[in-house]
């Protein structure tokens, strides 16, 4: 039996490596060969975007992590992705790929209805009465666990 991860690893390595023609309507840019945006990504997020935004607008796309991204930006577009009207976002098809075989059938792999009634059962779980009631029982625990802890060695 495989693991998740080489699982994982499996399907990452079928994912499209190169630019899709289907998003080149879209304005942005591909970046570097191969890595694309992917440096600019993890170390300047918000200055990456906020250079996009300037080059080309609010909706752009762009490539990082050996896939196109498309972003959108803006209050307007921020209440488009959200409420979702015409149902034309996946959170399943977006994270699928990613997350199946870690997390089968969780909530972030689910859409609309399916979605909207799952996180409705899940949902008492994480009001704040249950939260502080979750805090106030694993607080003794940690507090037993690090009174344990080697005194005078650096970890």
């Amino acid at each position: 039996m495989s693991s998740p991860v080489s699982s994982l690893a499996k399907t990452a390595a079928t994912l499209p490596r190169k630019p899709n023609p289907a998003v080149s309507h879209i304005p942005g840019e591909n970046g570097r060969p191969v890595v694309g945006f992917t440096f600019e990504f993890l170390r300047d997020f918000p200055g990456l975007i906020d250079r996009m935004v300037a080059k080309h607008g609010p909706v752009f796309r762009y490539r990082a992590l050996m896939q196109d991204v498309i972003t959108i930006t803006g209050p307007d577009a921020n209440e488009f992705l959200l409420k979702d009207v015409d149902r034309y976002f996946s959170s399943k098809k977006a994270w699928d790929v990613i997350l199946e075989e870690l997390f089968p059938n969780g909530l972030m792999l689910r859409d609309f209805e399916s979605h909207k009634v799952h996180r409705k059962i899940l949902q008492g779980a994480f009001k704040k009465p249950v939260m502080q009631a979750y805090v106030d029982t694993m607080n003794p625990r940690f507090a037993e666990s690090i009174a344990r802890w080697p005194k005078g060695r650096e970890l």
